[in-house]
């Protein structure tokens, strides 16, 4: 009898935020390591999400498989995979698995889930392989552009949380949201269809959540369990930055000129 396979892939997750480094109370987690196998060892082949995962489906260093980037910029590298880049999903296929996705895809901007082989049980807008509005970031030093975007203009004040980022709007970086991500949808989708699976059929499913990606939005009750009082910060949080970036680069250039 064929096994089943279900990955669960939550997105920017640090090592250091397992329940085994990390503070955060994550009760499942916990019982999946204790009854599990927890890789200490374990390394990200890039520090980009959409390399990462596509090394992760294709088993290839991004360098033989083509994604370099994020593939929904108007200024990626690449969309997509290459042409001649196979996925583990399309051997499963072709080995009899029933194949199931559910989340976030994130691998090409050219192609979607359903092109690899699965079902989509829980479409995420703009990860899916269909063509995107999207916006070309100029040379930053192409003022004219910047003053065109609202976030620059006379009286236009940020709240608090609120970040500002080229190429994309303004959106809150912290908050309190019910369902973030829609994340509740994605595990629900796939845990209803696994209910209707038949026992006799190998299948593998995909489920990919966007948290704990920022912004960092979640129930209130989440934000309960950690009292700001017993939250220690670091020593360098009142630092200014007199010290820091523009002033450094500044002392290389002089350094280099001298």
């Amino acid at each position: 009898m064929q096994p089943n396979f279900l990955i669960f892939m939550t997105d920017q997750q640090r090592g250091d935020m397992q329940p085994t480094f990390g503070k955060a109370k994550m009760p499942n987690l916990e019982r999946l390591a204790e009854n599990g196998v927890v890789f200490r060892r374990a390394y990200c082949p890039s520090p980009h999400c959409c390399p990462s995962r596509a090394t992760f489906f294709s088993g290839l260093y991004p360098s033989q498989h083509g994604v370099w980037n994020n593939v929904n910029l108007a200024d990626a590298l690449s969309k997509g995979l290459y042409d001649n880049v196979r996925l583990f999903s399309e051997d499963l296929k072709e080995n009899g698995y029933h194949l199931y996705h559910s989340g976030k895809w994130h691998i090409s901007a050219l192609e979607g889930p359903q092109n690899r082989g699965f079902e989509q049980l829980n479409r995420k807008n703009g990860q899916t392989g269909e063509p995107q509005k999207q916006e070309r970031v100029p040379d930053m030093r192409d003022w004219s552009w910047f003053e065109k975007k609202d976030y620059l203009k006379e009286g236009a004040l940020r709240g608090d949380g609120e970040i500002v980022r080229i190429g994309f709007p303004e959106y809150r970086q912290y908050g309190e949201t019910e369902n973030p991500f829609g994340d509740e949808d994605v595990v629900r989708a796939a845990r209803e269809k696994i209910r209707e699976l038949p026992e006799d059929e190998p299948f593998c499913m995909y489920v990919g959540t966007l948290g704990p990606h920022d912004p960092y939005f979640l129930p209130k009750k989440y934000l309960e369990l950690y009292p700001l009082e017993e939250i220690e910060l670091p020593e360098s949080f009142e630092d200014d930055l007199m010290d820091k970036p523009t002033r450094c680069f500044s002392s290389l250039c002089r350094f280099r000129n001298d």
